[in-house]
């Protein structure tokens, strides 16, 4: 899923949800590196 970042940087009020996607994909990248292992 793509998401444009630069789209959302530019609106302040989403700064928490930016924040809360880049958590949940970086959860996401580990998570699948941990099962690839």
């Amino acid at each position: 899923m793509e998401l444009d970042i630069a789209t959302l940087d530019m609106l302040p009020a989403e700064r928490e949800t930016r924040r809360a996607i880049c958590m949940v994909t970086c959860s996401s990248t580990l998570n699948q590196r941990v099962t690839e292992a």
